[in-house]
């Protein structure tokens, strides 16, 4: 920085010992100044520079998830009683018996955590048709076998009177997908264990007709179902993370139907489409 000098003309009129003074203390303190912008910017204008750091939520999974159409994707990384919807804005809100932010996620790689259910309800707020055409995909933790994981129903918060769509657990620890077929309950299952303590993707989809119906765990087909789209039974609700109504629906049931469900979930989401078994597979892979 150039520094203007100026020149200060002697004039007896202002040599008294107090404006030398004065005027010795503006310089001084001009130099000072100026001397202190130069060091600072290396000759440079002073600048003034704001840094705004953002976090993303763009890791390997989500960027999958999105990219393959989710309309609703619940990463369940939140803090409090509300869970952001990465991309459709639905956010669930939380009722009694959960907490969220309480253990590792599903995806050990992306740092994020999950909720855990203690029997309680994650609600999405908006409320809408029945899809015909879907797939729902959750991962799920327990050791507690029974309860309703993820489904659809007419209910904001208290128990639906119409209720399908759904991912439940009987009280041996078998995983279903089960929807409302003519109006029968229909469910799939390959009647195998999952309440072992690991973390399982489930992905239910439906419904094209012959083996419209498909559950896949951990990456792989492994029960099916005819159901077509103009089979499946209309009205409006909610897609709810946990409790919900489970009467009549299959299961080895020892002691009563068990709604509620005891374990973690993480990262749930909805798509308008029927996800390919390349595409499930890639989601299962990409978590790992």
């Amino acid at each position: 920085m150039t520094l203007a000098i100026y020149h200060i003309q002697e004039r007896k009129e202002i040599l008294r010992g107090e404006n030398i003074m004065s005027r010795l203390l503006f310089i001084m303190a001009v130099i000072a100044v100026c001397g202190a912008c130069s060091n600072s910017n290396n000759g440079s204008s002073a600048t003034t520079t704001t840094t705004t750091t953002v976090t993303s939520s763009s890791t390997a999974y989500v960027t999958t998830v999105e990219g393959d159409g989710a309309q609703y994707y619940w990463i369940l990384n939140d803090t409090g009683s509300s869970f952001a919807d990465q991309v459709g804005g639905n956010i669930g809100h939380g009722s009694q018996g959960y907490n969220s932010n309480a253990a590792p996620g599903s995806i050990i790689s992306d740092g994020y955590t999950a909720v855990s259910l203690v029997g309680g309800i994650i609600s999405t707020s908006i409320s809408a048709p029945a899809p015909t055409t879907f797939s729902e995909e959750v991962w799920f933790q327990t050791t507690t076998p029974g309860g309703r994981i993820f489904g659809f129903g007419n209910s904001l918060s208290n128990t639906s009177s119409s209720y399908d769509r759904h991912i439940y657990m009987d009280d041996s620890g078998y995983v279903y997908f089960g929807a409302l077929v003519n109006g029968l309950t229909t469910s799939v299952s390959n009647l195998v264990n999952y309440d072992d303590g690991n973390w399982h993707h489930v992905v239910g989809t439906c419904c094209t007709g012959t083996n419209g119906m498909n559950l896949y765990v951990d990456g792989a087909l492994v029960a099916s179902a005819d159901a077509s789209v103009n089979d499946m039974t209309n009205y409006s609700g909610f897609w709810r993370m946990g409790s919900d109504n489970l009467t009549h629906w299959p299961g080895n049931w020892q002691q009563g139907v068990v709604t509620g469900f005891f374990g973690n979930i993480d990262d749930a989401a909805i798509y308008p489409t029927i996800l390919t078994p390349t595409q499930i597979l890639n989601h299962f892979n990409v978590a790992q």
